[in-house]
């Protein structure tokens, strides 16, 4: 990695997958009736979907509020709370100030820990593999391809992806499927049936793999793998010269195999009233 003289250290590629990540989820909130505001010490995302990927804090700033950290979280948790709406707080464990303590009082008010992804990189120079040849992944351009990418994600983990599937193919649509979007999803198919999906997310400077699905019967056959790379090879085509991801510790070694090194985590915190 060091031989990229865009992100000559590892702590750039850590600040660059970082604002890719919180990039990403904000793409995926820039809906009708979005808002975010740049609160005293934090960012707050509020979507008129009651749902993580539309709600969700980052970028708190504990040393500012050392002296009332609780009162602080209470106030960035007020307005989901009074609409009884589930969100997420976003961590970057090594990038932010005293951040364990963060972690304990986000704990104390009634969140939990639902996500903690390691954070890879690799250098897209060096990725030159195809992908099976009983594969065909295509960028999906219409509506109909991203039902049937909708479809996958809900297979693949229909308690986070079934109550938003009707929505995010109508923020899709509204959006437009525009080959020069930083925000392009893709779809895996084997003999003609939809087998997995995944996401590119261009943003501070790199690609971003993002939401990696694979059907439960076909998983083991290559078809992640090919999905990644044919993502990466598209971030590629489009001048980045590092592929970025967190990963969840089931596909640590399939990114390792394909040459992402260890970077820096992510920790996602989930506050999910009983009645969203």
């Amino acid at each position: 990695m060091a031989a990229n003289p865009r992100f000559s250290t590892g702590e750039a590629i850590d600040e660059a997958n970082a604002a890719n990540f919180v990039d990403f989820f904000l793409s995926l909130g820039a809906s009708p009736g979005a808002a975010r505001e740049v609160c005293d010490g934090f960012v707050r995302v509020s979507g008129p979907i009651p749902h993580p990927f539309y709600n969700f804090i980052y970028g708190f700033d504990v040393v500012a509020r050392a002296d009332d950290i609780d009162r602080a979280i209470g106030d960035a948790l007020a307005p989901f709370r009074a609409r009884r709406c589930a969100m997420m707080w976003i961590v970057f464990p090594k990038r932010e100030p005293d951040a364990e303590r963060l972690e304990a009082r986000l704990v104390a008010a009634g969140l939990r820990l639902f996500a903690d992804y390691r954070g890879m990189a690799v250098d897209l120079d060096a990725l030159t593999e195809p992908p099976p040849p009983d594969l065909t992944i295509a960028r999906v351009a219409d509506e109909q391809a991203m039902r049937e990418w909708v479809e996958v994600q809900t297979a693949c983990d229909p308690e986070i992806h079934q109550p938003i599937e009707a929505v995010r193919v109508q923020f899709a649509a509204q959006r437009g499927f525009a080959v020069d979007r930083p925000h392009q999803m893709y779809l895996a198919k084997r003999a003609g049936a939809p087998v997995g999906c995944a996401i590119l997310h261009v943003a501070a400077g790199v690609a971003g793999l993002h939401q990696v699905a694979v059907l439960p019967e076909v998983r083991r056959r290559g078809v992640a793998r090919a999905l990644a790379l044919r993502v990466l090879s598209e971030g590629r085509a489009r001048g980045c010269r590092v592929g970025v991801l967190h990963s969840t510790p089931m596909a640590e070694n399939l990114y390792r195999s394909i040459g992402f090194c260890d970077r820096s985590p992510v920790k996602v915190f989930v506050d999910l009233p009983q009645s969203a």
